[in-house]
């Protein structure tokens, strides 16, 4: 099954690297695009990111997974 991650970074960091276990990510502005390509039911994929804080304070961090299919676990 197809699946994508797009992940907002939030105002505050700056992205000093991206990984993705198989398939491809892309950067656009502060937006970081994983097409991880065919994932198996019950299978995994991850994207990391390595960002720096660019002054104190808390951050929140959405991502967004799409694919054909409903996730029957969210969790």
């Amino acid at each position: 099954v197809p699946v994508t991650v797009s992940n907002q970074l939030p105002a505050g960091v700056t992205l000093n690297s991206n990984a993705v276990s198989q398939g491809t990510a892309m950067v656009s502005g502060s937006t970081v695009t994983a097409a991880f390509g065919t994932v198996a039911p019950g299978g995994m994929a991850t994207l990391s990111l390595n960002v720096t804080a660019t002054a104190p304070g808390a951050l929140t961090n959405v991502a967004a997974v799409t694919g054909p299919l409903a996730d029957v676990n969210p969790a």
